[in-house]
């Protein structure tokens, strides 16, 4: 569909709209003449990975005591978290792993099948191990990890050294 807009004109319906990026061709002639335009918007989910580990990171500086980090981070930390799709570049991959290394954080990992998340889409399927819980490292001393058990809502179980176990649900 032509927009019959000027590339300006565009960048204001992108702004308005609250896209993060704009690729525009002019449409040609003037007023009631104007015929073509082209534009694509979308937004950056980079970012937003982006915005996860500074929110882990400010989380971190404002935690005293122990504490979890428990969910979907939407965000894998090494390659072979993903199977299909458009493969992350080092560069995209560090951002996480840099997040964890500044707050001390330990992957307490699982038990079972290590995706979390698929796109649904037979033949064209991908998958991703998404969903972490996390702990500062001096922590760790006191909980070890029990496993992930179940499918579909997963959990998490950590065993108190010694004492009984608490259930972390995601």
């Amino acid at each position: 569909m032509e927009t019959r807009l000027k590339a300006f004109e565009v960048e204001n319906v992108r702004s308005r709209l609250g896209f993060k990026n704009c690729l525009s061709v002019d449409c040609s002639g003037n007023g009631r003449d104007r015929a073509g335009g082209l534009s694509l918007m979308w937004m950056e989910h980079e970012q937003n990975k982006r915005r996860t580990w500074q929110l882990i990171r400010s989380l971190a500086q404002q935690a005293a005591g122990s504490w979890l980090c428990v969910g979907d981070y939407n965000d894998i930390l090494d390659p072979q978290e993903k199977q299909g799709g458009n493969a992350r570049s080092q560069n995209q991959l560090s951002f996480g792993r840099q997040a964890i290394v500044d707050c001390s954080l330990l992957d307490l990992g699982f038990e079972g099948y290590p995706f979390t998340w698929s796109n649904g889409r037979e033949g064209d399927d991908y998958i991703q191990y998404l969903d972490r819980i996390m702990q500062p490292s001096f922590f760790a001393l006191k909980f070890q990890p029990n496993g992930i058990k179940g499918e579909g809502n997963r959990f998490f179980v950590l065993k108190k050294v010694g004492q009984k176990k608490a259930i972390v649900r995601t």
